[in-house]
């Protein structure tokens, strides 16, 4: 882990806690070794380190617990019966694409990248397809949560990579 932090230059004030997820940049790793070539797809919530370390909100880090999709106060309360996360650090991610010979294409909001990709015209589509009412109603009262700029979708980013041909992968300090 010190490796790791010394790596990224990783310079944090006196009491300021910082999520590292090596497993994240690990699997990115391993995914981008396995692809000859194409995409590697990344959908999640996070932020760019930067943005992670000097945010004053998250200087206490992102740690967070639910229990039955309600947030739960002391994350290390009720070991196994709560789910933990913490918001990537796509600046890792990033790096470990890189590393294995992807390029970024897109990185964006998921809302605005579904907004861009043609989701309303899909939409469009399948309603004028679809004569069923209750599943119009539904399939649409989806959408508009995924594409609201407060709903879920805003919260989540989408990274995009590409690897064109297979290429080697530039080996890391340990």
């Amino acid at each position: 882990m010190s490796t790791y932090c010394a790596q990224i230059a990783l310079s944090l004030a006196p009491g300021q806690i910082h999520e590292i997820n090596l497993a994240a940049e690990e699997f990115v790793s391993r995914a981008a070794a396995l692809l000859k070539r194409g995409f590697l797809i990344t959908v999640d919530y996070g932020a760019l380190r930067d943005e992670l370390l000097t945010e004053p909100n998250r200087f206490a880090g992102t740690l967070r617990a639910f229990r039955r999709h309600q947030f739960v106060d002391d994350p290390l309360a009720n070991p196994g019966q709560q789910d933990l996360t913490t918001t990537v650090d796509w600046t890792g991610i990033e790096a470990a694409g890189a590393r294995g010979g992807l390029e970024i294409l897109r990185f964006e909001r998921l809302d605005q990248f579904l907004l861009s990709e043609g989701l309303l015209d899909v939409l469009v589509n399948v309603s004028t397809e679809n004569r069923n009412a209750a599943d119009i109603f539904n399939l649409n009262a989806g959408a508009r949560e995924m594409i609201s700029p407060d709903g879920l979708a805003a919260s989540f980013q989408i990274l995009v990579q590409r690897k064109l041909v297979d290429s080697p992968v530039v080996p890391t300090a340990a």
